[in-house]
């Protein structure tokens, strides 16, 4: 069963979305998780929110826990929350 995680940023969205496109490229360079499906930066009335989709919770957890990624977060100006974690019912790409 597939899991969401949802982590959301407060502030400026646009400052935030500046804060979140030069640390895409750095998390993405720590190289691809397992059981990853797939990735949303999304526009929030408060700031932005980050969901990301797994197979598995334990995946989830696990790629979320990484020293290298919480690290990464604030070497750029960003907060770590615990993310919320949602089963999730379907997904679909279309």
């Amino acid at each position: 069963m597939a899991f969401a995680a949802a982590m959301d940023q407060h502030g400026d969205t646009k400052e935030l979305l500046a804060r979140y496109d030069k640390l895409a490229p750095v998390v993405q360079a720590l190289g691809p998780q397992p059981g990853h499906i797939s990735h949303y930066c999304l526009e929030t009335d408060y700031g932005i929110r980050v969901v990301n989709i797994y197979e598995t919770e334990d995946q989830l957890r696990a790629a979320y826990d990484r020293p290298a990624f919480r690290d990464v977060l604030k070497q750029g100006g960003m907060e770590y929350h615990d993310p919320t974690v949602m089963r999730v019912h379907n997904y679909r790409h279309l």
